[in-house]
């Protein structure tokens, strides 16, 4: 039997901040809301004076006009003698749209002369059973990213004073771009060269070149070929420089 059980999700940083700060950024909703690519709204439910815990609810939309709606529960913070915080979280919800059913995880807070490394861990129950499982194997990457560009974004607004939603637009504008011209090289590449080659590709490259037409033939596929790799490269796993 294949084993299907998936690590947890952990996601470090170091910022040049005072944890006071980042305390502040993390734990109000107002400001929470704002850098978490995985929230769109959080609303802190009224807290009596016995509670112990703070809950929420919070809202993530998927996209216009379709979200996902649960709950939350901050079961608590704990502060070392030594500065480290940390925050508990236990969170789900009930709508199936979500394949996330229910999960746990902690923010911490440590202290370095003048930064904080901030780091998360979480984990969460799928539902759906055997096919839960399956798609999680896709999922848990996206929500990891979510959490890792999320995390990039708080430090760039602490330590610059942009604001998240202006870094969104350029980071998925510029993305989008990427992904338009990937697109449009690759069919270039493929359908009039590869798959379906076009009969005026070969007598261009027969004017061209004064070749045969088996000659240009070939050449139209290696042609189409390199376009395809120069489409592939838009889509490669390299840092670019969107800001």
């Amino acid at each position: 039997m294949v084993n299907m059980r998936q690590k947890p999700i952990y996601v470090e940083i170091e910022m040049n901040s005072h944890i006071d700060t980042l305390w502040r950024y993390t734990q109000q909703p107002e400001l929470h809301e704002q850098w978490d690519l995985r929230f769109s709204s959080i609303t802190y439910n009224e807290k009596l004076p016995h509670d112990e815990a703070q809950t929420f609810t919070y809202t993530t939309e998927i996209m216009p006009g379709i979200s996902v709606s649960g709950w939350g529960v901050s079961k608590g913070t704990h502060e070392k003698s030594n500065g480290v915080r940390t925050s508990s979280l236990h969170f789900g919800t009930e709508q199936r749209l979500s394949p996330i059913a229910e999960g746990k995880g902690y923010w911490q807070y440590i202290p370095n002369r003048k930064a904080v490394t901030f780091l998360t861990q979480y984990d969460y129950q799928v539902r759906f059973g055997f096919l839960g499982k399956a798609f999680d194997i896709l999922f848990r990457p996206l929500m990891g990213w979510a959490t890792s560009l999320s995390f990039d974004v708080l430090k760039r607004w602490i330590e610059d004073g942009e604001r998240p939603a202006t870094q969104y637009r350029r980071f998925f504008s510029f993305y989008s771009i990427c992904f338009l011209f990937f697109f449009i090289w690759l069919y270039q590449g493929l359908v009039p060269k590869i798959l379906y080659i076009h009969p005026l590709e070969i007598q261009l490259l027969m004017q061209l070149t004064g070749k045969t037409e088996n000659i240009a033939e070939l050449a139209v596929y290696g042609i189409g070929a390199a376009e395809i790799a120069y489409a592939i490269l838009w889509l490669t796993p390299v840092k670019k420089n969107y800001y």
